[in-house]
C-alpha cells in the first residue's frame, strides 16, 4: 500500500492500485455472446397454441441464418411437431438435434432442435 500525501501535510491517504478492469471486461463480454446467441432461440411450451411458434421462426428466419427451438418435458412433442411443420410448409430443413437432461434433483429431457431455411 502506498501512501500519499495531500495538500494539508498532516492528513496522510492510503492510496491502494486500482484492480485490472479486464475481468470485468471479460465478464460483460461474456454475457453479451449468451445474449446474442439466445437471440435466435425459441423456447417451446405447451402454453400457447402450435401455430404461434411457427409463426415466430418463420420471422425470426428472415433476421438469423438459423433458429434454435428448445423443449423441455412435456414440450418435447409440440417441439418435435413444429420442426416438422416447418420442413413440410415453410420449406427448412433440420442441421442439428440434440437431447440433454438436466442438472437439478428432478432430471427432466429436453431438445434442442436448430432450424433453416434451405
Amino acid at each position: 500500500m502506498a501512501k500519499e500525501q495531500t495538500s494539508d501535510p498532516l492528513v496522510e491517504v492510503d492510496a491502494e492500485p486500482l484492480e485490472d478492469d479486464a475481468d470485468e471486461d471479460v465478464e460483460l463480454k461474456e454475457v453479451k455472446d449468451k445474449k446474442k446467441a439466445s437471440d435466435n432461440l425459441v423456447r417451446v411450451s405447451r402454453r400457447r397454441p402450435f401455430i404461434f411458434y411457427a409463426r415466430r421462426v418463420k420471422k425470426m428466419l428472415q433476421t438469423h441464418d438459423h433458429v434454435v427451438l428448445q423443449g423441455l418435458g412435456k414440450a418435447i412433442v409440440p417441439t418435435v411437431e413444429i420442426s416438422q411443420h416447418l420442413i413440410h410448409e415453410m420449406d427448412c430443413k433440420i442441421t442439428k438435434i440434440q437431447t440433454q437432461t438436466t442438472n437439478d434433483r428432478m432430471k427432466k429431457k429436453k431438445i434442442i432442435i436448430e432450424v433453416k431455411e434451405k
